[in-house]
């Protein structure tokens, strides 16, 4: 596998992905339609991306991929999280094998990102616009967020009697504590960043 393997843009259909050969980092920027949310073949790209950025990282003799920046191409939106349609789709018909097999793809692009240092990148969610749900969870899984001003962060799972359960709880415990990470869980009111 080479480089050009890993990040040939034609393999991706949802997200833009380049390289910057200077500071060894790949670029994705998600791009998925028509709802800017985790649709399948969006965790497809992606896992696809991690899986070789791996691959490529240990079986090359020189680390070329040092990392990986997720953003997204939509403006003001990060990532709505997950795909809602979807799930009621699957509720509907009683299709629990779509589901499962949805949330198994959630469960390992959060873990790819989160476990990519140990293959040479290190992750870098760049946060521009809002990342509610799952997106606030897949800015937490990287390594490193870096968010603008203006971005609001939110688990809206609380509005409807639910928990966040693609990882919020173990991210943000790292981070702020438990009591303070399920304050925030349990809050209906958007996170914003400010001076």
């Amino acid at each position: 596998m080479t480089l050009n393997d890993v990040i040939n843009p034609e393999k991706y259909t949802h997200m833009r992905v380049y390289y910057d050969s200077m500071r060894k980092t790949v670029w994705f920027r998600m791009g998925a339609t028509p709802i800017p949310c985790f649709m399948p073949q969006l965790l497809d790209d992606i896992n696809r991306l991690f899986e070789e950025t791996a691959e490529y990282n240990l079986s090359s003799p020189l680390c070329l991929i040092n990392y990986i920046i997720i953003a997204s191409d939509i403006k003001g939106i990060f990532n709505l999280g997950g795909n809602l349609a979807l799930f009621v789709e699957c509720i509907k018909s009683r299709d629990r094998t779509t589901l499962e097999r949805y949330t198994y793809s959630c469960i390992r692009a959060m873990l790819n990102s989160s476990q990519s240092f140990q293959y040479g990148a290190i992750t870098i969610g760049l946060v521009e616009g809002d990342a509610l749900g799952g997106g606030f969870e897949a800015a937490l899984s990287c390594n490193l967020t870096v968010a603008e001003e203006q971005a609001k962060f939110q688990f809206p799972e609380s509005v409807f009697h639910l928990f966040p359960g693609m990882g919020a709880f173990d991210y943000l415990t790292r981070i702020i504590g438990p009591v303070r990470a399920l304050s925030l869980i349990q809050s209906r009111k958007p996170i914003q960043l400010t001076k």
